[in-house]
């Protein structure tokens, strides 16, 4: 009964303890916590953010469309060139954008 398959290995695994699992969503939550901390903190310092504001609304538009269309080649090029296959739910969403933003001359 506190067992589930486990299609990876291909049989049953135990379930794991109720005190595992909070101790699990109390990981998350303390995490969650001090990640607001922290975004409160560096927002709160307007010098760091006014900064960080003034980069990046300093790039003109055609800087900023050759990072998209940089970002988009990189993660084309992953599987060939490293052999690293991205999680389908991570790339199904971008697949318009790779089909749209391809310059496959060859």
């Amino acid at each position: 009964e506190s067992h589930y398959f486990d299609d990876e290995d291909g049989h049953c695994t135990k379930c794991p303890s109720l005190r595992s699992i909070l101790l699990l969503l109390f990981g998350i939550c303390l995490t969650a916590v001090a990640l607001n901390a922290t975004i409160s903190f560096l927002i709160s310092r307007k010098g760091i953010f006014e900064i960080y504001i003034s980069s990046v609304l300093s790039l003109d538009l055609g800087a900023k469309l050759k990072l998209i269309v940089a970002f988009f080649q990189i993660m084309v090029s992953l599987e060939d060139v490293y052999g690293v296959k991205l999680d389908r739910s991570l790339t199904d969403w971008t697949d318009v954008l790779f089909k749209c933003l391809s310059f496959d001359f060859f």
